[in-house]
Formats: structure tokens, sequence, C-alpha cells
């Protein structure tokens, strides 16, 4: 449990992966959040494969580094359940896989420019008035 809210465990990763199928088990294990739980050695450890080779083998499959695709993932996941649902803040931030809501907050606010409570009044206006008077309402604010 993280603040209260249960953890979604992780699909185990087997315990020898043959090479073709290491970039698969690579990025299956931080779509299942791995990197969350273990780190990025964690995950090359389990997989058997060193943490450089890990990092190289993700590059160039995605072009950007593990660490980068897990915030990736983990910010697409936040965004869509702000902008689709009407879920506490503080619970978005545990589903996302985010470990304090002060974190959560923050990594968003860099991301999209507004916090999540900030960008969801903002698609609440969008749905709700014509566009000159939502640009309007955020700047006198």
């Amino acid at each position: 449990m993280i603040g209260g809210h249960k953890k979604i465990p992780h699909k185990l990763i087997p315990e020898k992966t043959s090479t073709h199928d290491l970039p698969a088990a690579i990025l299956g294990g931080i779509r299942a959040g791995a990197v969350n739980d273990k780190g990025v050695r964690g995950l090359a450890d389990s997989l058997h494969i060193s943490e450089r080779h890990l990092r190289r083998i993700v590059r160039a499959k995605t072009g950007t580094s593990p660490l980068h695709l897990n915030d990736t993932k983990r910010l697409s996941t936040a965004k869509r359940l702000v902008t689709q649902t009407t879920l506490p803040i503080i619970d978005i931030a545990f589903m996302s896989e985010f470990s304090s809501l002060r974190q959560f907050n923050d990594v968003f606010k860099e991301a999209f420019a507004f916090s999540p409570s900030k960008m969801r009044k903002v698609i609440a206006l969008i749905a709700h008035r014509p566009s000159r008077t939502v640009v309007s309402s955020l700047t006198n604010k």
C-alpha cells in the first residue's frame, strides 16, 4: 500500500529472457511499473543484463532513456485521468505511480505548464465556453 492506496502488482518478469525477446521484455517491464518498483538497475538485474545494456536497448528502440520513457508513461496516464475523470487528484497521483502528491504536482506542472487541478479547470472551461472567454478567464486569475 502506498499512502493508503493499493499498489497494482506488475507482471512478473521471467527468470531468463532470450536475446530476441529482450527489447519486448524491457519495454513490458517499464510499462508494468518495474522501474518504479525496482529502478532501472533492478529491472536490468531481473533480466540478467547490465544496466548499461538495458539503456542501450531502450535508446535504440525508443530514442530515449528508460527513465524518460517511464516518466512519459506516468504522465500520459495522469493527464488522461485528470482530463477524462473526476477522480480526486491524490488518487490520480498514486494511480499514475508517483510516490507523493507533491512530486506529482511538480512533475505534472513542469510537463504541461499547469497543475493538475488547473488543467482540469481549463478543460472544463473549454468544454463550456467559447475560446476567447477561456483565454481571458485564464489570464485574469
